[in-house]
């Protein structure tokens, strides 16, 4: 945890424990930490000493002091197994520090509460192996502005402060599950869910923008969700001082290269808020497909594919994710900002037909490999929500009520969620685009806008798609789950049609049955047979492997 002893002395970090050297004593350091007195320890004691007796180890006597403690709740299970081993320094300035939440950032995230007013908070430590004069004084800049920031959809930054040499800062506490664990761990969401918390985190988003903070590290990890589906961002204006251990630095890069957007590897002091909405289209990414969309290689393998290849079709992963709703992901994820969404605003509108009217709760259920998949609304998943080959998740199967759209009712080949109403639609002053305004059907704030997003054309079928389609069979045979063709049937067919042209040639034509042998019709038949089957099987081979 990086706090000091009763003496002054530093401790190590509450995850490197002390490797040698016997602890003092478990009542006596218990005393010196204040958060037990005497008569909760004398009470304790002679609880055990009925059990035990006088006899036995120091040590399983102090274990078996420290869990009638826990067991009476006047300690933390993390409170007393630090106390057996030695540390007796348990408080942040004026918050007692009760249980370890997690490896942030920040370094460690502890669970705290404050010492007069009871209120449980969390405590991002600022590690010492980070701690120099540079970094203390971005910190201080940093927790400034954060202390302005007041947005549901914002973790709040509550205090801040410094005890000996560890800087630490308390957020309100989030009872839920970071994004990334949600879905690694219960699965990935559907259409609904993704864009009820996408939508959340984008309002957060657009408030930050507004008070002039890049957050320039989106992804799921930085983004709580609780039960209830109500999200929060975590960490607005800290990416620039403090980095994650998956963060990298290429120079001055700062953020996570699987949600990095190009212009921020390429210009990183430059970047504005198209580069949160790239890092939040990522994200979305990540919770249809359950993948990141570039895995695997080095950091400077994954700069280079953000720069230079688009990512892998979502369908590919989750079949069932419509094409609408793909559009809206790769108009998130476009390389060039220009081309881009380019502002949180603005995604709230693409994302607008399928936002309930309220957070969908979030699926609490861990997969199993034998359980059906079930989408964290409650209702089973449809096949987007899971892979081939990837642990299944059973979920809860209550109803929740959605309004305010969902894809079965939004039109497939739309360009922008708002292409179709006219009346938003407005002269950009002689510039030949248009631009939105905000009020959908006289709804939602008005007074500003954005530069229309570029139309994305709808994925149409040729003549020679028609009729590879026909013959092969369609898109869907390409994932291996698609019906056959027709051209084993075609083929089939040809065969013995010509089987009886050639029958009745050597029976009504003088002077060809001598010419035509009498296999000359199973032969013509067979080989044509032969041959639609090798085609179907070709086929089959290029377009059912999975890669």
């Amino acid at each position: 945890m990086g706090v000091t002893d009763g003496d002054g002395r530093d401790d190590p970090e509450v995850g490197d424990l002390p490797g040698s050297g016997p602890p003092a004593r478990f009542r006596d350091t218990a005393l010196a930490s204040s958060l037990v007195d005497a008569t909760a320890i004398d009470s304790a004691e002679e609880i055990v000493r009925s059990t035990l007796g006088e006899g036995g180890s120091s040590s399983r006597w102090d274990q078996a002091v420290a869990d009638v403690l826990v067991d009476r709740g006047k300690l933390t299970r993390f409170q007393a197994t630090q106390m057996l081993a030695g540390r007796r320094k348990l408080t942040l300035g004026q918050y007692r520090i009760l249980d370890v939440l997690g490896q942030g950032g920040m370094g460690q995230v502890f669970r705290a509460e404050h010492a007069m007013m009871g209120r449980e908070v969390a405590v991002k430590v600022l590690p010492r192996a980070k701690s120099t004069p540079d970094t203390e004084a971005a910190f201080r800049r940093e927790i400034r502005m954060l202390g302005r920031l007041d947005h549901p959809n914002l973790v709040r930054a509550l205090d801040a402060g410094h005890d000996g040499k560890v800087y630490y800062l308390v957020t309100e506490l989030v009872e839920g599950v970071d994004l990334r664990k949600q879905v690694l761990k219960y699965g990935t969401l559907d259409e609904v869910a993704a864009a009820a918390v996408v939508s959340q985190v984008a309002r957060g988003l657009a408030y930050a923008h507004v008070e002039g903070l890049v957050h320039r590290d989106v992804k799921p990890g930085n983004i709580l969700v609780t039960p209830a589906g109500r999200a929060k961002l975590l960490d607005v204006g800290l990416a620039g001082s403090v980095l994650e251990s998956e963060s990298t630095r290429l120079g001055r890069v700062v953020g996570t290269m699987d949600y990095m957007a190009p212009e921020q590897i390429r210009s990183p002091d430059t970047v504005g808020p198209a580069a949160d909405v790239y890092g939040l289209g990522c994200t979305l990414y990540f919770v249809l497909a359950g993948q990141v969309p570039f895995p695997g290689g080095t950091r400077h393998d994954k700069a280079r594919r953000q720069l230079t290849e688009p990512p892998a079709p979502i369908q590919k992963f989750a079949p069932g994710v419509s094409d609408a709703f793909c559009r809206v992901v790769e108009a998130m994820m476009a390389k060039d900002p220009v081309q881009r969404i380019g502002t949180a605003d603005a995604v709230i509108e693409w994302l607008r037909p399928w936002t309930p009217d309220a957070p969908v709760p979030m699926g609490r259920r861990a997969r199993t490999k034998s359980s059906k998949a079930a989408s964290p609304t409650g209702r089973p998943a449809g096949p987007g929500s899971e892979r081939p080959g990837s642990e299944r998740e059973s979920g809860d199967r209550g109803e929740t009520g959605l309004s305010g759209g969902g894809s079965s009712g939004y039109p497939s080949g739309i360009q922008t969620p708002l292409s179709g109403n006219p009346s938003l639609r407005r002269s950009a002053g002689g510039r030949g685009d248009s631009v939105f305004t905000s009020s959908v059907g006289g709804e939602g704030p008005s007074g500003w806008e954005w530069p229309s997003p570029p139309p994305i054309p709808p994925r149409g079928l040729s003549p020679l798609d028609a009729i590879r389609g026909f013959l092969l069979g369609g898109p869907e045979r390409e994932r291996g789950q698609g019906r056959p063709g027709n051209v084993f049937v075609l083929a089939v067919s040809a065969g013995l049609a010509g089987a009886a042209a050639v029958t009745a040639l050597r029976l009504f034509v003088p002077g060809l049955a001598g010419l035509l042998p009498a296999f000359a019709g199973p032969l013509v038949c067979g080989g044509l047979a032969f041959l639609g089957t090798l085609v179907m099987l070709l086929s089959g081979r290029s377009g059912g492997e999975e890669e």
